[in-house]
């Protein structure tokens, strides 16, 4: 952003603490931030403080994301605003998974102790795929002596503390967003002398199993859908009883699937979601997509509607009624992907291209590559970080075109990618250079950081965690999302804290339980995962509903699919000085889909928590349900 300047506008910075507050002298973490100074001429004195969801999502990256950047400028008109990326996550220790789901077949030559223990999690099935990787992850991260066990809300709360003690602010204001709620209810009972008030946008409650919900929760989006059709009398009138209707759609699509003679060819922007491949039955996994459509995609924020949220109620009826041609015209109608459709080149085959020994393999040897074609040109030679990994990519590149065994040049890329977890000492530069690289090489290297300031070692490793992330299998997880802080949190503080059984439970008392995308088999499979992660050293009483009379403002997406309003009408019910305001067409984390209106709402909160809210911006946020 133009009007940003660096030491006058915003600062960032690190503040170290201990990985384990109970043991201050053993390894330790730096916390990364950035201060968003008010340009008030006097700001309050208590600053806000955004935790990011995830767990596992970077702060600071979100920082800049426009809608939410938009947002955090009513708020900064009267106080500072704080991002800060939190344990293992950014660029806080990075907990990056990237080397080990790209190269699992290395990773476990890497702990070639782990082949037996973990055989029971290999499995062609995507969920079981995930958890095999996650699972090694831990075991690699043990390995290099970082304490899984101490990746949990407690400890960033603690966190937290010494940040606004580092920072010189006494108490603050928190904005929490999906898990970033999780953590802030968490600080209202844990440190509730420290906290101003709080805002919490798409709320994730501490009491509630997330995990077992995760597999039914989005059916919660047809049940608003419905309501707030039924609120609405013309299109209640036109649809009337449509939870009792979609129900016995739902057993006659389950029982027998409406086969389409001539499939639907999914177009526009409804291909990512359901892929390219023909819609060929109306099953149950028709309505589930549909879900991740409607629910993935702004509806107000994007300026037009290009969900089908308003044609839901319509699509039902035809499917009633046996009216595929409105189907086929619904789905003929969707906006296509922004710039039309990409003409998609020819591939020339590449006699000299290296050929992967296997499919494990095969993503990193590219992304190896094409990092090497990378960094040259960034490489300056006033900059020392640029210039160590241009080195060390370059002579891994090299290694694999000169024909060495591909899976010991994975090994040694492994090895690379996991330093910046392993802290900021410059001398593990130098054991990387002296082990790997070839002598010469290694000489440049250590010369180089014998040059380098703290900053610049830190940055050495920044640059070290991009390519680690450039080797994510999931290559749709945003920038600074790191997948093993959220296994690490999700099992100390929910898989490990309750049985199986309560999966079941969940299903059972879900309005749609035909929906559920997972059942029993795998949060057994979860629960396998976390055995690969220290034992919890979270009580049980932490899934306790957090009560306090602090201020609290909720803010809801009424179609949000990953914490569904219920979910913030629960926590609601615990807090005796909550304000609830919900967007009627918006998803999960309203402030990050659309500008001004959230934003504006927060910032009357934070100036004064006693004073009646304009709201009247969330009239808007309208669903114009079709008729027929």
């Amino acid at each position: 952003y133009a009007a940003e300047v660096e030491g006058e506008t915003y600062e960032c910075g690190v503040v170290e603490v201990p990985e384990n507050y109970a043991a201050p002298d053993g390894r330790t973490l730096e916390l990364v931030y950035i201060r968003l100074f008010s340009p008030a001429e006097s700001p309050a004195a208590d600053p806000l403080l955004y935790l990011s969801g995830g767990p596992g999502g970077s702060a600071v990256r979100e920082a800049v994301a426009p809608n939410l950047y938009a947002n955090m400028q009513f708020i900064r008109e009267s106080r500072d605003v704080v991002f800060y990326d939190q344990r293992g996550t950014g660029l806080t220790a990075p907990l990056n998974c990237g080397p080990v789901q790209a190269a699992i077949g290395a990773s476990i030559e890497l702990s070639p102790e782990l082949a037996e223990d973990i055989q029971t999690l290999e499995d062609d099935n995507n969920v079981k795929t995930q958890l095999f990787n996650v699972a090694v992850c831990a075991q690699i991260y043990t390995k290099i002596g970082v304490d899984l066990a101490q990746y949990n809300s407690i400890a960033s709360i603690k966190d937290i503390t010494s940040l606004m003690d580092a920072l010189e602010y006494g108490q603050f204001n928190l904005y929490g967003t999906s898990y970033g709620t999780k953590l802030s209810q968490v600080a209202l009972r844990e440190i509730p002398d420290r906290v101003r008030s709080a805002v919490i946008d798409g709320t994730s409650p501490v009491s509630q199993p997330q995990m077992a919900n995760a597999g039914i929760e989005n059916n919660e989006q047809y049940v608003r859908i419905f309501a707030q059709c039924a609120a609405d009398p013309a299109c209640n009138e036109a649809y009337p009883n449509l939870p009792e209707r979609f129900t016995a759609l739902l057993n006659q699509i389950q029982a027998n699937p409406i086969v389409l003679e001539d499939p639907i060819i999914p177009a526009g922007t409804l291909t990512k979601v359901f892929g390219s491949d023909p819609i060929d039955q109306i099953d149950i996994s028709f309505f589930q997509q549909l879900i991740t459509y409607n629910g993935n995609v702004s509806y107000h924020g994007l300026g037009e509607a290009i969900s089908i949220v308003d044609q839901t109620p319509r699509l039902i009826l035809a499917l009633e009624e046996g009216d595929m041609e409105y189907v086929r015209v619904l789905f003929g109608n969707i906006p296509a992907l922004p710039g039309g459709a990409a003409e998609v080149p020819q591939e020339v085959p590449d006699e000299s291209a290296i050929i992967p020994d296997n499919d494990y393999i095969a993503p990193t040897i590219e992304t190896l590559l094409a990092e090497a074609q990378q960094v040259p040109a960034v490489a300056s030679p006033s900059s020392p970080e640029q210039q160590w990994v241009a080195l060390a990519v370059n002579d891994l590149a090299t290694r694999l075109q000169s024909g060495e065994e591909q899976t010991e040049v994975i090994r040694d890329m492994i090895e690379l990618a996991i330093l910046p977890a392993k802290g900021r000492d410059p001398q593990l530069l130098i054991d990387y250079a002296n082990e790997y690289l070839p002598e010469e090489l290694a000489a440049q290297a250590n010369a180089l950081v014998e040059a380098m300031t703290p900053a610049d070692v830190r940055a050495t490793m920044w640059h070290l965690d991009e390519v680690a992330e450039a080797m994510r299998i999931q290559s749709e997880l945003v920038p600074g999302y790191h997948e093993e802080v959220t296994w690490a949190v999700n099992c100390a503080e929910d898989v490990t804290l309750r049985p199986a059984d309560v999966i079941d439970e969940v299903t059972a008392a879900a309005t749609y339980p035909q929906l559920a995308d997972f059942g029993r088999e795998t949060y057994e499979f979860f629960e396998t995962a976390c055995g690969f992660f220290p034992e919890t050293i979270i009580p049980i009483s932490f899934i306790e509903p957090v009560v306090s009379n602090i201020p609290v403002l909720l803010i809801q997406g009424d179609l949000d699919t990953s914490t569904p309003p219920y979910q913030a009408r629960t926590v609601e019910s615990y807090l005796t000085n909550a304000t609830y305001v919900p967007f009627n067409t918006e998803g999960h984390v309203v402030a990050a889909q659309t500008a001004t209106c959230p934003g504006t709402i927060a910032a009357q909160f934070l100036n004064d928590s006693t004073a009646d809210l304009d709201t009247s911006c969330t009239e808007e946020y309208v669903i114009n349900f079709e008729l027929p």
